[in-house]
């Protein structure tokens, strides 16, 4: 059964890794290197179809040089996390 929360906030995190792995300067395969997983795992979880584990989470948010929480927060906040906002400029901010 589909959760359409769990849909809109799986697809947001996915846009938020893709967005902020695109400001870095990342490919696909990059970050897939970079995390220990594979091309095709990073590209489900950006286009919202795979989940990834939390495990994976903090490899994603390590290689993105951000915080885990970061990431989840702009799955959360729909404000946040969409591509072209702003780049995730508030994210990467030292």
């Amino acid at each position: 059964m589909e959760n359409p929360d769990i849909d809109n906030f799986r697809r947001r995190l996915g846009e938020s890794i893709q967005t902020r792995r695109k400001v870095s300067h990342l490919t696909q395969e990059q970050l897939a290197e970079a995390t220990n997983s594979s091309t095709e795992w990073i590209s489900q979880v950006e286009r919202g179809i795979g989940m990834p584990s939390v495990e994976l989470l903090l490899r994603l948010a390590s290689a993105l040089d951000m915080d885990a929480v970061d990431l989840l927060r702009a799955a959360t906040d729909p404000r946040i996390g969409r591509p072209g906002c702003q780049e995730l400029g508030f994210l990467a901010q030292d």
